[in-house]
């Protein structure tokens, strides 16, 4: 089987999936100026696109392995740019909860098609890694632009650009699917034999802790910051720092591919992700914070290109696990982000730490277990554990 998916287009349709998690500070702060939307509402509204981003992985991952990925992308891609584009030109707060809804059904169908064709394909994990290091590339340089837009335009200049980024992405959304499954058909998940489905079951249960608890720190990271005595200013900064390293940890997760197993890399990163994020948590010192910040997320990055690609493609070639396990981590970590409210509201912002790594050790087992049982079993693992992904 040839791999046919470049890491550019991966990573671009990773950026164009992952849209609604990445931007939606800079979208609660344009709907809340522009509309006199309250924080609450506007979060309300973010909530409701990654939600939808989610289940709409979740409920086409069955199908996926039957339904050609690009029509997949490329249907999502114009489903999120024409939400995008009714957000711009929206004036009536009643109507902005359903552009957002038709944005994340969009963003749900382009990143389920992609993370099934990268399970597709012969050395996924190096693969994935080298995608999300463009992904993060493209967003440093999003991140740059979308400021000047707001700054120029408000609310209609931001989503505006948006919606004529993914029209920009059509092309790229329409290469999508260049891989085939394995073998000359694609078994339906449900008639595997029991072993897949309980392994199916401890991976996703993994991910959801471990997320759960990213997620929680994730959105409490600059009240934290400002804590050990940094300005939002610098808070900024070192979020910027932070991206750079997560590149990195993409790049290592690449350049390791599966040289050295799935086992290792998966519980190893897992363990460092909470340890570095309970560190976030206690920081004394701002040079601690950010040194921590940085560690814990190109962790999580390294993580991500295993926990998604790589153990899901093992227990299913056709990509359909690969899916799903896209749209459980982002539901889980978009239920983290409530999680770490409620625990800074009832206790404190250092106790979300302790639940990050808490979430994260319990998950480090599960995955050790589903790998060992892969390798094992009649289910096979890596396919290929040399070569370059192009």
């Amino acid at each position: 089987m040839q791999n046919r998916l470049s890491p550019q287009v991966v990573g671009a349709a990773l950026f164009a999936g992952s849209m609604g998690i990445y931007v939606v500070p800079f979208q609660i702060g344009a709907l809340m100026d522009s509309l006199g939307l309250s924080a609450m509402q506007s979060g309300l509204l973010g909530t409701l696109e990654i939600g939808a981003m989610s289940i709409t992985t979740l409920v086409l991952a069955p199908m996926l392995g039957r339904w050609p990925l690009s029509r997949v992308a490329l249907g999502g891609g114009l489903l999120a740019a024409f939400g995008e584009l009714l957000t711009a030109v929206s004036t009536s707060v009643g109507v902005v909860p359903i552009t957002r809804l038709l944005t994340g059904i969009g963003c749900g169908g382009i990143y389920g098609a992609v993370n099934a064709a990268v399970a597709r394909t012969d050395n996924p994990d190096r693969l994935y890694a080298q995608g999300l290091a463009f992904m993060n590339l493209a967003f440093l340089v999003l991140f740059l632009i979308l400021p000047r837009m707001l700054v120029l335009g408000g609310h209609p200049a931001l989503f505006g650009t948006l919606g004529i980024i993914f029209l920009l992405l059509q092309p790229v959304l329409r290469r999508v699917s260049l891989a085939a499954p394995s073998g000359a058909a694609s078994p339906e998940i449900e008639s595997a034999p029991p072993i897949a489905w309980q392994l199916v079951r401890l991976h996703f249960l993994a991910t959801i802790f471990v997320n759960l608890g990213l997620g929680a720190l994730w959105g409490f990271v600059e009240r934290m910051g400002l804590d050990v005595g940094m300005s939002v200013a610098q808070v900024g900064a070192a979020l910027s720092a932070t991206s750079l390293a997560m590149i990195g940890g993409c790049l290592f997760a690449a350049w390791l591919g599966t040289s050295a197993g799935r086992l290792l890399p998966l519980v190893l990163g897992t363990l460092i992700t909470g340890v570095a994020a309970l560190a976030v948590a206690l920081a004394p010192v701002p040079a601690a914070y950010v040194v921590a910040l940085m560690i814990s997320e190109a962790a999580y990055l390294f993580l991500s290109a295993y926990l998604i690609a790589g153990v899901t493609s093992a227990l299913d070639p056709s990509g359909r696990v690969a899916a799903a396990c896209g749209g459980v981590m982002f539901l889980s970590y978009s239920m983290g982000i409530s999680t770490g409210g409620l625990i800074a509201d009832t206790w404190s912002l250092a106790l979300i730490g302790w639940f990050a790594l808490g979430n994260c050790l319990l998950a480090a087992p599960l995955f050790a277990l589903v790998v060992h049982r892969l390798e094992a079993g009649p289910h096979a693992g890596p396919r290929k554990t040399r070569g370059q992904c192009t």
